[in-house]
């Protein structure tokens, strides 16, 4: 488990992968409101990068509704 990797964006905020190192858990703070999607992958030692089969994918939608103060 040492030599497990990931690594994960959020496409439509994030402008690029973000390394994870060991940790098996992302957190994000203060997103706008709109449709996401999370993207997992994970590799062991130096192996190529693959995507998790989250959703089948690798990835997950995430929509967050707009805050109260944000609508008319």
């Amino acid at each position: 488990p040492e030599r497990l990797r990931f690594r994960w964006r959020l496409a439509g905020f994030d402008e690029g992968w973000v390394d994870g190192g060991t940790r098996r858990e992302a957190s994000y703070t203060n997103l706008p409101h709109g449709e996401y999607r999370f993207e997992v992958q994970a590799r062991l030692g130096a192996d190529t990068w693959r995507a998790s089969p989250a959703g089948g994918r690798g990835a997950v939608v995430v929509r967050l509704a707009p805050r109260p103060w944000e609508t008319l």
